[in-house]
């Protein structure tokens, strides 16, 4: 390496390495401060979450006992008469009212029978009736503003007996408010609830029925999937057996059987894992006394978890799950890490353009001497390119003018020696000189020669690798060896550099690629999905060329690429003049089954598809090489 190009290369080096250095520490830091800062913010967020969801949870849960309790007093106290279930209607209607969570406010008694209003299809509100009146059967009626009933609307087909019903047996069983099951509800409209039921005794302890309210846990679960968890989290609750009571998830809690799904077995990918994680990590939902924090990795995203148990005094002990995608969070710190990126990238390009001015600035003077030795080396050196420098007082001039002065000495000495050299030379016979000239000129003849041979042969080597490479394509290996000579004076070569795009999804089909040499990737572009890669003697893009589609992949080269090309208008030329190949594209593209078959939607979307598709694709394709190549 000559000491220009060293300083050239050392002196911006020097200046621009500690700005480097710079940008590249503070980008670190700029980055882990971000991952905390994003650490803090997300933890912050399902702690909020959770406990957002725990005080809904409590105000909805609160309120039915309360009511039961009102009902029950009003009930001792004579204002509600269970010989007249007219009574119960306005203050039941006026109860549902205090809250869109409250699907059924009823009263069922040891007599068969049962009041209640409640929430249907669209949010109608009805009263309900089943006596003697109705036959036990279960009457629904209009209801206006103030509570009073109105038309019959509709008929349940079967006799209904309230004390048959789970959340009757639930308050008989526990003798006091409490909880009854969680039931899917299907009279009116599909909807999952937890009942919250008082037992009323008289004086004697004896049993006359039982007051209720239906909480829609439909209506919770519309309320968890309002909480923003970053933009792909998920909160759920789950009872201690694993069953989902409400979730976030667009599927419920329950399936299409009207069964109640566990939360390790819902249909949302997230919920299921989580679950999933939670029980392998505690053995058991039930094992969990107290807030608890998870993180696990999951689809190569890390998640946060917050578990938090709620529980009542009438038996409720569920568990609160929030879980938090980072990622989610982490895209505004990779943005804010790219921009830096960025910003770094430029102050180090100015710094690099000024380090490379200042360096030319600072070692010009030193680069014209070695220009000037160079010249010198060469015999073209004229000592008026430096007579500037040797102008200067530094040192630099002293040293151009040690310089001037030995290059005059040696351009003196050097032209005297060629005098000498002249001389000599015209001392020598003509014979001599003939002889010389001659063999110079057969030499310089020689090398022309071997120049041009060996290009022949480069030449005649690629001609013989494209044939037999194009033996080796499907469509031409039944052809002649005249006819492979036609199809490689109708297409042409073509290199790509590395990374250089040759094709790219939903761009014409017009041509079709043979590898030559080289190696290139195939993807999904719109979905970033890796699909293979080929080399040397493979092929691709003929699908779309053959039947006239757009690509529905990219293709990029991964080294330097030779391609021979075909387009469609050479292709048809062929076609028409041989018919053997157009016979043996025709076969092998009826062979491609499969992948006619995936392209059928975009065969569709283009108005391509008939009835010879399915039912006689052999006609099918020769109709399509008809249309476009008119054979």
């Amino acid at each position: 390496m000559s000491s220009s190009r060293y300083l050239r290369r050392t002196v911006p080096i020097v200046m621009i390495a500690p700005l480097v250095l710079g940008v590249g520490v503070t980008g670190l830091l700029a980055f882990l401060n971000g991952r905390s800062t994003v650490n803090d913010l997300s933890q912050r967020l399902v702690d909020n979450i959770a406990q957002r969801v725990e005080t809904e949870v409590i105000d909805t849960i609160e309120l039915p006992h309360q009511l039961n309790q009102w009902n029950a007093d009003q009930l001792r106290l004579g204002l509600l008469n269970p010989e007249d279930l007219s009574t119960f209607e306005k203050p039941l209607y006026s109860q549902l009212q205090q809250t869109p969570y409250f699907a059924y406010v009823y009263w069922g008694n040891e007599q068969r029978e049962f009041v209640g209003a409640g929430r249907v299809r669209n949010n109608q509100v009805v009263l309900a009736r089943s006596n003697a009146e109705t036959d036990y059967y279960y009457y629904n009626y209009e209801v206006d503003a103030q509570g009073n009933r109105g038309a019959r609307q509709s008929i349940e087909p079967e006799p209904y007996d309230p004390r048959q019903r789970p959340w009757y047996q639930d308050a008989v069983a526990a003798k006091q408010a409490t909880w009854g099951s969680i039931y899917i509800w299907a009279v009116g409209y599909e909807d999952i609830a937890l009942p919250a039921v008082y037992p009323i005794f008289n004086a004697t302890g004896q049993l006359q029925g039982v007051f209720g309210i239906d909480i829609s846990l439909g209506n919770l679960s519309g309320f968890l999937r309002g909480l923003q968890v970053g933009k792909t989290g998920h909160t759920f609750i789950i009872e201690r057996d694993g069953l989902l009571v409400a979730s976030s998830g667009q599927e419920g809690s329950y399936d299409a059987q009207l069964r109640r799904v566990e939360a390790i077995n819902s249909q949302e990918p997230l919920i299921q894992n989580t679950a999933q994680m939670l029980l392998n990590n505690m053995g058991s939902f039930a094992s969990l006394d107290d807030n608890q924090k998870f993180s696990f990795r999951w689809q190569g995203k890390q998640h946060l978890v917050q578990v938090q148990p709620i529980r009542d005094a009438y038996g409720l002990d569920w568990l609160i799950v929030v879980v938090l995608p980072k990622a989610d969070f982490m895209q505004q710190v990779n943005l804010q890490t790219r921009l830096s990126i960025i910003l770094g990238l430029a102050s180090l390009g100015l710094a690099i353009i000024l380090g490379l001015i200042l360096g030319y600035w600072v070692i010009r003077p030193i680069v014209r001497l070695n220009e000037a030795a160079t010249d010198l080396r060469t015999q073209q050196f004229e000592p008026s390119t430096i007579e500037d420098l040797t102008r200067r007082s530094d040192e630099i001039g002293e040293f151009a003018r040690v310089f001037q002065t030995m290059a005059i000495t040696l351009d003196t000495q050097e032209q005297s020696l060629e005098e000498q050299l002249q001389e000599m030379q015209l001392q020598l016979g003509d014979k001599y000189r003939k002889l010389i000239r001659g063999q110079g000129q057969n030499l310089t003849q020689l090398k022309q020669i071997q120049k041009k041979a060996k290009l022949i042969r480069d030449i005649k080597n690629i001609e013989i690798n494209l044939v037999e490479v194009l033996k080796k394509v499907t469509y031409f290996s039944s052809l002649k060896e005249h006819e492979i000579q036609q199809i490689i004076e109708a297409g042409y070569q073509k290199v790509f550099d590395t990374g250089e795009y040759i094709c790219r999804e939903d761009e014409p089909g017009d041509e079709f690629y043979i590898i030559v040499s080289g190696t290139v990737e195939i993807f999904v572009e719109k979905i970033n999905k890796y699909l293979t890669q080929l080399k040397a003697g493979a092929f691709f893009g003929e699908l779309s060329l053959l039947i006239g589609i757009p690509r529905t992949a990219t293709v990029i080269t991964r080294e330097e690429t030779r391609l021979f090309i075909l387009n469609q208008e050479a292709l048809g030329r062929l076609l028409k003049q041989y018919k053997s190949l157009a016979d043996e594209i025709t076969h092998q593209l009826n062979l491609h089954q499969a992948e006619l078959q995936e392209r059928q939607e975009l065969l569709r979307k283009y108005g391509l598809l008939d009835e010879d598709f399915n039912n006689n694709p052999m006609r099918w394709v020769q109709n399509r090489m008809k249309t476009l190549f008119g054979v």
